[in-house]
C-alpha cells in the first residue's frame, strides 16, 4: 500500500498518527492533543483536509463542522516566541535563534480562499491557528487577516 494512501486512510479513520521523525512527532503531539479536545466536543472532525493548488495540494490540520458551520484549524506546537515584525512573521526559539517563518495566518487564509474557490462555497468559513505548546509566547494580535490566533488554554 502506498505511503500516501496509508496516510490518508489513517487520518480519514482518525487512527493514531504513525510514528514520525522527532521534529515531526513533536508537531503531531500538538495535533493529537487538539484532536482529543475536538473529538469530544464535535461530531464531525476531518483530519488533514486538502485542496488542489497549482500542481500540488494545500493541507491544514482539521476541518470541523458544527451545526452546518465549517471552521478550519491549523495547529502549531511551537516553543519560544512567535510574533510579527512589520509584514514578516518570526519564531524566536528558546536557544536564542530567531528565524523568519511563513505566517500561519497567511497560509490558513490562503487555504480558505482556495477551498472557497475550488468548492464554489458562498458561506462563511472560520479559520483559526491554535498554538498548542503551553510554553509558546504569542506576540501576535488575536486576529490577523480574519484568522483567529489562539493559545490552547488548559
Amino acid at each position: 500500500m502506498s505511503n500516501l494512501f496509508q496516510r490518508w486512510r489513517n487520518r480519514a479513520s482518525a487512527e493514531e498518527i504513525p510514528e514520525e521523525p522527532e521534529i515531526e512527532r513533536f508537531g503531531a503531539d500538538g495535533e493529537e492533543l487538539v484532536y482529543g479536545i475536538l473529538a469530544k466536543a464535535f461530531d464531525t472532525v476531518i483530519r488533514s483536509p486538502a485542496v488542489p493548488h497549482k500542481e500540488l495540494f494545500l493541507e491544514k490540520d482539521f476541518l470541523v463542522i458544527h451545526q452546518g458551520f465549517p471552521f478550519l484549524l491549523e495547529v502549531k506546537h511551537w516553543k519560544g516566541e512567535v510574533g510579527q515584525c512589520g509584514d514578516k512573521s518570526y519564531q524566536q526559539k528558546e536557544n536564542g535563534i530567531r528565524k523568519t517563518i511563513k505566517s500561519p495566518a497567511g497560509t490558513t487564509a490562503q487555504f480558505l480562499r482556495q477551498m472557497r474557490s475550488y468548492y464554489h462555497l458562498k458561506g462563511r468559513i472560520c479559520g483559526m491557528v491554535v498554538f498548542s505548546e503551553p510554553s509558546c509566547k504569542l506576540a501576535l494580535p488575536r486576529e490577523i487577516d480574519g484568522i483567529a490566533m489562539l493559545p490552547l488554554e488548559e
